[in-house]
């Protein structure tokens, strides 16, 4: 529950001004571009920072202190947002909010890699995307109730600052450290599970205890080799990055980042479409969120009942021997090929016919159902797929393709609306949602043999 609190600051922080647009645009005499801006460079940023989070996180060997140093930057920059008076100011800050509110993803993805097995994950991970689901969905209706009070706008931000502050206390009082060092649980998980003591260890007649030894001592004289190396090594912010030139970590990246970056788009299109269109208000549109909200909650339950299971499943099939690619489990097709396109399609084509509101709503809620469970699955696969001590890394890689995705169409989504319409811009929307699932196929039919042929598919069998 702690951790959860903490995922929801990325979703809430990027859309909870959303309703008070219009009158940040009035007060701050700000140009439509800089608007636009404020919500596409926060997503940029979101993309681009976690991989500076992950490589601290991953090569110091630490979360805790991660979390509350970030927050801190993510409160402070809450507060500068609620007291400036500067259009462009006000991008900037954004930026500061995007920065820290970044880590929540990396360094959450790492905690759980920290706690759960690789059978367990599956759901952890759907917990975890659930948080970070619902924030863009509650943050525009608490927007919408802020936006209507005295401090119009500004009363977002304050709810920023605070929900920051809250956060690091939290963190302080009840979180621990949780780094996994995957060298010292490979001498407490992946050794025989014999007893050994300081007398048997000198035993020379019993075979399987000098067999165990050896395995200890190997062990433990690899440790102190990686140890040895790191502190001749510093820190490399580019780790996560290089980590997308792995072809099953590009492509899975690529159609979460898909399936993300459609979700934004409509989420950035809803409130100015509403407005016009149905002459809705601040609180109206933040209500109008909680069908996606739903979505999200659906698809979140489905996937947590069906990810691990189906990965057992398909583990005892073969006898018991994981396989990475069980991650990507049968569930998620159906995402990619119907509900994610079929829910474009119906946002898109109910505004474009006039039909009533409720249409887009339920529309976007269907689309969110297929989002969330991709997202957590993939999440999941990404941490399996390589070594537990790169799991913040990994998780940042698949960020930031996300995010970049992201911003790069909600930036080009309203002009495309204006010269073509939301009709045939949902086209476009689902189109990329069928090419995905190719891109997610090619890992499920090949993931395992990419492994072997890069080289690193012994470490990955080290984490089963």
């Amino acid at each position: 529950m702690k951790l959860w609190i903490y995922i929801t600051i990325t979703g809430f922080s990027s859309t909870i001004y959303f309703p008070g647009i219009p009158a940040i645009n009035e007060e701050l005499n700000a140009p439509p571009l800089a608007t636009t801006l404020a919500a596409s460079i926060f997503v940029l940023f979101l993309g681009f920072a976690p991989i500076i989070w992950s490589a601290i996180s991953d090569f110091y060997e630490i979360r805790r202190f991660l979390i509350m140093f970030s927050m801190v930057l993510f409160a402070c920059s809450s507060l500068g947002a609620a007291l400036v008076n500067n259009i462009w100011a006000l991008v900037a800050l954004r930026c500061g909010q995007a920065i820290g509110a970044a880590s929540a993803g990396p360094v959450g993805g790492g905690i759980l890699t920290d706690l759960y097995t690789v059978e367990e994950r599956g759901t952890a991970f759907g917990k975890l995307f659930l948080g970070m689901f619902l924030g863009p969905i509650v943050g525009p209706t608490i927007g919408g109730f802020l936006t209507i009070s005295n401090s119009t706008w500004r009363a977002a931000f304050w709810f920023c600052f605070a929900f920051g502050a809250f956060v690091v206390i939290v963190a302080f009082i009840f979180l621990p450290e949780t780094f996994r060092d995957s060298e010292k649980f490979s001498v407490e998980e992946k050794l025989p599970t014999t007893a050994i003591t300081s007398s048997t260890i000198i035993a020379p007649e019993t075979s399987s205890v000098d067999t165990a030894t050896a395995g200890i001592d190997k062990v433990i004289a690899h440790h102190e080799e990686n140890q040895a190396r790191k502190k001749k090594k510093v820190v490399n912010p580019l780790r996560p990055f290089l980590l997308l030139f792995y072809p099953n970590i590009l492509l899975t990246s690529l159609a979460s980042g898909i399936a993300f970056a459609s979700m934004f788009t409509l989420d950035t299109l809803l409130s100015p479409i509403f407005e016009q269109k149905y002459q809705f208000n601040a609180w109206q549109v933040g209500l109008s969120y909680l069908g996606a909200g739903c979505g999200h909650l659906l698809g979140t339950f489905t996937n947590g009942q069906l990810s691990d299971r189906l990965l057992m499943s398909s583990r005892a099939k073969r006898g018991g021997r994981h396989k990475v690619e069980d991650r990507i489990t049968i569930n998620l097709w159906p995402c990619f090929l119907i509900f994610m396109p079929g829910g474009v399609l119906l946002f898109g084509w109910s505004i474009n016919n006039n039909l009533t509101y409720w249409a887009p709503i339920i529309g976007y809620g269907i689309q969110c159902f297929g989002v969330s469970q991709i997202m957590s699955a993939l999440g999941a696969y990404w941490s399996d797929a390589i070594h537990p001590s790169q799991a913040a890394s990994v998780n940042a890689a698949g960020i930031f393709c996300s995010m970049v995705l992201g911003c790069c169409l909600s930036l080009t989504a309203p002009p495309m609306v204006e010269k073509i319409g939301i009709g045939y811009y949902s086209v476009f929307l689902a189109g990329l949602s069928w090419l995905s699932a190719g891109l997610l196929l090619i890992v499920k039919l090949n993931g395992q043999r990419i492994r072997r042929h890069l080289g690193y598919e012994q470490d990955t069998e080290r984490n089963d």
